[in-house]
């Protein structure tokens, strides 16, 4: 992908403290750009930056708070 183009929607609807999401089918040699958007039960959010993930590195985000 290309940074600022999201082709893909990944939701976990729970309200919890914490989330993961297993992406598969990554394809050797591309790069991969996301965010993180967090919703609360009162329907504020909250939008982390723009990440970069690249074929063999590992990627620990941090916590996003609003």
């Amino acid at each position: 992908t290309e940074p600022g183009l999201y082709t893909e929607t990944f939701e976990d609807p729970l309200f919890v403290k914490s989330h993961s999401v297993k992406v598969t089918d990554l394809k050797i040699g591309e790069i991969y750009y996301f965010y993180v958007l967090s919703r609360d039960l009162s329907a504020n959010q909250a939008k982390s930056k723009e990440y970069k993930l690249e074929e063999g590195t590992s990627l620990f985000l941090p916590l996003i708070t609003r």
